[in-house]
């Protein structure tokens, strides 16, 4: 299931709670274009709770990594 919603911590947040559910068990879902600030609070919110949850941010050579990260979650 791919986020590509309103690149904001608290919609991001609030369509993952809405819809992780019907993620099938061993599914991925990636919350994309993820502001460098908001990565760690994406963090902070998924550390302890049982959720397998990693953050990429992505480098460019042109741009800044300013809001090309992704926060990936799979379902266990």
């Amino acid at each position: 299931m791919l986020d590509d919603g309103l690149h904001a911590f608290h919609a991001g947040l609030t369509l993952f709670e809405a819809s992780f559910a019907k993620l099938r068990r061993g599914g991925v879902y990636i919350i994309e274009d993820v502001n460098l600030k908001d990565l760690e609070r994406y963090h902070r919110h998924f550390d302890g709770t049982g959720h397998w949850a990693e953050v990429h941010v992505r480098e460019r050579r042109r741009n800044r990594p300013f809001d090309n990260n992704l926060v990936i979650i799979r379902k266990q």
